[in-house]
């Protein structure tokens, strides 16, 4: 069983005030947007903010990413399955 923790920001930056996070999750946001192509309507769409929700709420680490194969493969033949 892995008990780590997940780390929050505050904990490199003890510092960190709520509208300095609140800034840096924007430019983390517009750099998302920008490195995959995504149109300024991405951030209104239901799936993104499903993604944010879970990824703030999850207990377990989120890295490292799935890789391409796997959410090409197994993943979205198990969302394929879930959606009939």
């Amino acid at each position: 069983m892995d008990t780590r923790k997940q780390m929050r920001i505050d904990d490199f930056y003890t510092d960190f005030s709520q509208e300095e996070e609140r800034k840096l999750f924007e430019q983390v946001l517009l750099e998302f947007q920008a490195d995959n192509n995504l149109p300024d309507t991405f951030i209104e769409r239901k799936s993104t903010y499903r993604l944010l929700h879970l990824a703030h709420s999850m207990a377990i680490d989120v890295d490292p990413l799935p890789s391409r194969q796997t959410l090409g493969g197994k993943a979205l033949g198990r969302y394929a399955v879930a959606c009939h």
